[in-house]
């Protein structure tokens, strides 16, 4: 069964599942505003999982990991998959695949422009000093990881 997207391309259920379940889960890291480098990743790998008919594969994936999760099981990811940014909203990985940037757990906020909160030679976002949220004050934290898809 299919059904068709805004682009005209069919669009089967498990692709429409995958979706829907990305952009749930970004929407729950990330709140309802989310930064558009990160929109632009989600729906360039959402693109080109689809086309080649790896979206059962990610579901699988999310509800294997998920239960592993659940039960206290541990697992760990390995191949291409580990730096997508679909693997790090399904909580296939840990690894979240984006451009160094400060991310507050309190509200979501994200921001790539790390010269305002840092100067210097942080190669990765754990190396990135201290910052406060500019919408919530809470602490953020650094994210970058090397690998890109």
């Amino acid at each position: 069964m299919s059904t068709s997207d805004n682009s005209g391309r069919r669009q089967n259920l498990v692709e429409k599942k995958v979706r829907e379940l990305c952009y749930d889960l970004t929407f729950e890291r990330y709140g309802a505003d989310i930064s558009p480098p990160i929109v632009d990743r989600l729906e360039y790998e959402l693109d080109v999982i689809a086309e080649n008919n790896y979206c059962a594969v990610y579901l699988i994936a999310y509800w294997l990991t998920n239960e592993c999760r659940q039960k206290c099981v541990p697992f760990i990811t390995k191949g291409n998959s580990g730096s997508s940014m679909l693997a790090f909203v399904l909580g296939i990985t840990h690894v979240n695949p984006m451009p160094m940037h400060y991310y507050c757990p309190g509200c979501g906020y994200t921001d790539f422009n790390i010269g305002k909160y840092h100067s210097g030679s942080a190669r990765y976002g754990t190396d990135l000093r201290k910052a406060v949220c500019p919408e919530c004050g809470e602490e953020m934290t650094g994210d970058r990881v090397r690998y890109t898809v």
